[in-house]
């Protein structure tokens, strides 16, 4: 599953996740009078194959039911030690539409690899 770093761990074991982001919206506002500079991350499916070591990149965008699983299993994780969730768990059941779609152009799916 997920990798979890040790040293990831060592850092934020005494992090009060709620309290942080609670005070990562106070962050967001356009003024110099805040705590700190607010933090965003928007994981994406590059990310998420590194991290839960996906086995199956094909699998991921032809499996409705995988791909659920797979979030639903990361989300968990990113949960419990980030705070956030970050994957929808109800995905589409088509394949996604991409900018190059509407383009008229052509693309492959490849294992190892995300849409090209």
């Amino acid at each position: 599953m997920a990798i979890i770093e040790p040293e990831f761990m060592q850092l934020t074991a005494g992090l009060d996740l709620e309290k942080f982001w609670a005070e990562n919206v106070a962050c967001e506002a356009f003024t110099a009078k805040k705590p700190r500079c607010a933090l965003s991350f928007s994981p994406d499916d590059h990310w998420l194959f590194e991290f839960a070591h996906v086995p199956s990149t094909l699998r991921y965008y032809q499996d409705k039911t995988y791909r659920d699983r797979l979030h639903r299993e990361v989300n968990q994780v990113t949960s419990r030690y980030v705070g956030q969730e970050f994957f929808e768990e109800n995905t589409w059941a088509h394949t996604p539409k991409r900018i190059e779609n509407l383009f008229g152009c052509g693309f492959t799916y490849t294992e190892g690899s995300t849409p090209g």
